[in-house]
């Protein structure tokens, strides 16, 4: 006879302020979970104001960490395309605990009190 047993596992997710900038304006140009949305580099930059190589790194980590999955585009002409961007089930959960999100003690991105 075999028993189930259920496990309750949590995980611990650093993400910076640009991180978690990028991640919030993917999901909400998705419009809804599970929908990749294609954007460039250039049309981030200028939504939330940060450079071409900070998108880059931001993009990079947030993959990293299974946010968010990207895949390239390439046209007919093999020139480049805009990237698609999915915000994965756990980068959903993430944010789904946006309001329970805090920072962590020591963390550059947070200002200290004086």
């Amino acid at each position: 006879m075999t028993s189930h047993r259920s496990f309750e596992v949590t995980a611990r997710i650093s993400l910076n302020l640009t991180e978690l900038r990028l991640l919030r304006c993917l999901a909400a140009r998705a419009g809804a979970p599970g929908v990749a949305v294609r954007a460039s580099t250039s049309e981030l930059r200028r939504e939330l104001g940060l450079s071409p190589s900070t998108i880059y790194r931001s993009c990079l980590s947030l993959q990293d960490k299974l946010l968010i999955r990207i895949s390239h585009h390439e046209r007919e002409d093999r020139s480049r395309d805009a990237n698609n961007y999915l915000v994965t089930s756990l980068g959903d959960g993430v944010l789904g605990q946006d309001g329970f999100l805090y920072p962590v003690r020591g963390a550059r991105d947070v200002p200290r009190r004086r």
